[in-house]
C-alpha cells in the first residue's frame, strides 16, 4: 500500500467557487487522491496522497487550466 501524505500545491489563476471546484476535481482524478480542496484566496489546493503521485497531481491541476507551482508536503492543509 503506498505511502499517503497531505500534499499542498501553489496555484495560480483560481478566482471563483468554481476554479476552486475544478482544482478539486483535477485532484481527486489522481489515483491515491483523496480529500481534496483548493482556496482560490490563499492560492492553494491539497489533497491526501501519494508523494510519487505529487508531479502527476500537478499535472492535472495545469490541465485543468490553472498554473501549479511548487509542492509540499504538509501536516495537514489550510483551515484544518
Amino acid at each position: 500500500m503506498p505511502s499517503v501524505s497531505w500534499i499542498q500545491f501553489e496555484v495560480e489563476g483560481m478566482t471563483c467557487g468554481g476554479c476552486e471546484r475544478s482544482v478539486a476535481r483535477a485532484l481527486g482524478r489522481v489515483p491515491t487522491a483523496t480529500d481534496a480542496g483548493a482556496s482560490a484566496g490563499a492560492k492553494h489546493a491539497w489533497a491526501r496522497l501519494d508523494p510519487a503521485k505529487a508531479e502527476e497531481a500537478r499535472a492535472a491541476i495545469q490541465r485543468a487550466g490553472f498554473t501549479a507551482g511548487p509542492w509540499r508536503i504538509v501536516d495537514q492543509p489550510p483551515g484544518r
